[in-house]
């Protein structure tokens, strides 16, 4: 997770869950405005838990910005459902890239690695409208 916003922008600081459980989980402060977070962990679904403190004085709306984690790739036939399949081809010319780099071909090495860097920059344009730096 990247960071959690209040509904006017204020932003909540992360705790550990070690130290939130020393410092908040049992305090007897009254209901306010959140300022620390912790993420207690996940469950059979994937969706974790995030618990605040101290709890919401009311009903509150808050952004959660984060990064999708892509669980790993597996040798044994399985597609790669969660990596759009335009990003596939791209996926293809890097990994070549490096085997030919492996094998000490570094003139095929260097044509795939230029191949993979345009398709990057193609679809980092396409989903994300800008340009690889």
């Amino acid at each position: 997770m990247r960071e959690l916003l209040t509904a006017s922008d204020g932003q909540i600081e992360f705790c550990e869950r070690e130290t939130y459980r020393d410092l908040y989980r049992y305090s007897t402060a009254t209901a306010g405005f959140p300022y620390v977070y912790t993420i207690e962990g996940s469950n059979t679904d994937g969706g974790i838990t995030i618990n605040v403190w101290p709890k919401p004085s009311a009903a509150s709306v808050m952004t959660v910005r984060y990064a999708r984690r892509i669980p790993d790739v597996s040798t044994d036939g399985s597609t790669f459902e969660h990596i759009p399949q335009s990003f596939h081809f791209a996926i293809v010319k890097g990994a070549a890239a490096r085997f030919r780099d492996w094998e000490q071909n570094f003139e095929a090495a260097q044509a795939l690695k230029g191949d993979f860097k345009a398709s990057v920059e193609e679809l980092y344009a396409k989903h994300l409208g800008g340009i690889v730096q």
